[in-house]
């Protein structure tokens, strides 16, 4: 009960220095959810006292109040402890004014976490994009953008983390922001390979034939030769991707130009 009479008081202090009320709310129903786990209160226990935080709110506040629990305390129960808390608010959309890109890098994210996961149990491709669909239920509004990632980028995620590991998954895909600015030479690259690589998909070619191409072009660029490889090797994939997929501004989208905007929403 002290916890719960203590966040009642936080709230009440955000609220007369007009902070966002969204906001303030679910970071303290984290704490509240956390506590009331660690006594093994139920779910409809832990419902029943989030709603009487509402009641103690003033008439203005208390009518959102009430909209915010129905509609997200059931988001903040199947969140815990599989996202890092300070995460929670930013995925649910209830904190920070861009919440579509933080939703879908934390989708992509907790998905590429559980992937990890899955391989190293020895699970296949097909069983892991599977499981994956199962479980979009818990990111519900989003569960249509969940479903999106993991139709377009589900294999490009599983075979990147078997390969490279998952710490980069993200922002391989264009779903997180990447901190590391672009050089000029890797901008000019992938200007460089989309019009040879657009020629060789309308000829037929495969993704390995169009690698090995690629490649006997670096053989021309002399002391250049290691980093177009290394290029070619990262980026050529999802080159291919995005062009199949009719998008624009690939460079960008795979952060090999630099742009005002980390993301381009699929």
């Amino acid at each position: 009960m002290k916890n719960i009479i203590m966040i009642m008081v936080v709230i009440g202090l955000m609220i007369t220095v007009n902070a966002d009320i969204e906001c303030i709310l679910c970071q303290k129903s984290i704490d509240l959810v956390k506590h009331l786990i660690s006594k093994n209160a139920t779910r409809e226990e832990i419902k029943k006292e989030a709603d009487k935080i509402c009641i103690t709110f003033p008439d203005t506040y208390r009518s959102r109040c009430i909209k915010f629990m129905n509609e997200n305390i059931d988001k903040i129960i199947n969140l815990i402890d599989k996202i890092p808390d300070d995460k929670i608010c930013m995925f649910i959309g209830m904190c920070k004014e861009n919440e579509k890109v933080d939703i879908k890098c934390n989708i992509c994210q907790f998905l590429v976490n559980q992937i990890a996961i899955w391989l190293e149990e020895g699970k296949t491709e097909d069983m892991i994009l599977n499981e994956l669909k199962k479980m979009c239920y818990i990111f519900h509004p989003y569960d249509k953008q969940c479903n999106a990632i993991i139709s377009a980028y589900g294999k490009q995620l599983i075979e990147f983390i078997v390969t490279k590991g998952k710490e980069d998954a993200c922002k391989f895909i264009g779903l997180c922001p990447t901190i590391a600015t672009t050089s000029e030479m890797e901008c000019s690259l992938c200007k460089f390979s989309i019009d040879y690589i657009t020629k060789w998909l309308d000829e037929g070619k495969t993704s390995q034939e169009i690698t090995k191409d690629l490649k006997k072009l670096c053989g021309e660029l002399g002391k250049l030769e290691v980093e177009c490889c290394s290029f070619v090797d990262y980026y050529t994939k999802n080159i291919i991707h995005y062009i199949k997929a009719k998008k624009n501004n690939i460079c960008i989208r795979i952060h090999a130009c630099p742009s005002s905007s980390y993301f381009i929403f699929i």
